[in-house]
């Protein structure tokens, strides 16, 4: 009885998967012809067909995904086989290229997995993008500093030989700085 009603619930999956394949079929060639008339045609259709934009967004994306990364019919069919709320977080236009071909090469299979995946993966960036942030203010503030430094030694009283000496040992220190910056980049 067991292995009876996990085929029929199999089954259910397959054909709510296909419908909803289906779906994006039509709402993607609705939106092909009627999305660009200035009169708004398409999203006045969902309304009338109680159809909400995002979900028109996602039927059509997952469609999309499908037409243009499931090549084979056993690949169309094992996207059709994983759950719904999966299949729509790999067919979003902003998933992560790793997770989808992880998805797609059978080592995720769950959705909860899949976020698991996306959430340690956005865990580990930040470091890259502090050290951008980092690199971007350190850059600014070099920029500022020069720019104030040239314009004490234009308007220096000091002897122009020991101004000069002042600025190059400011840009000696600049460049040091930069070259840690890089040493810290290369140890993350």
């Amino acid at each position: 009885m067991k292995n009876d009603l996990l085929k029929y619930e199999s089954l259910l999956n397959l054909a709510k998967s296909n419908y909803h394949t289906k779906a994006g079929e039509i709402l993607n060639e609705a939106n092909e012809k009627y999305a660009n008339h200035k009169n708004g045609t398409f999203s006045i259709w969902l309304e009338h067909m109680k159809i909400g934009k995002k979900s028109a967004e996602r039927l059509i994306n997952r469609f999309k995904f499908i037409k243009n990364n499931c090549l084979t019919s056993e690949d169309q069919f094992y996207f059709e086989t994983l759950p719904l709320s999966l299949t729509y977080e790999i067919s979003a236009p902003n998933a992560n290229k790793e997770l989808i071909n992880a998805v797609l090469n059978k080592q995720i299979k769950t959705r909860k997995e899949y976020i698991i995946l996306k959430n340690t993966l956005k865990n580990e960036s930040p470091k890259v993008s502090e050290f951008d942030s980092i690199e971007k203010l350190f850059n600014k503030l070099n920029s500022n500093i020069s720019t104030l430094i040239e314009n004490k030694v234009e308007s220096s009283t000091l002897d122009s030989n020991k101004a000069k000496t002042v600025y190059e040992k400011i840009e000696l220190l600049n460049k040091e700085i930069k070259s840690l910056l890089i040493e810290i980049e290369k140890l993350n």
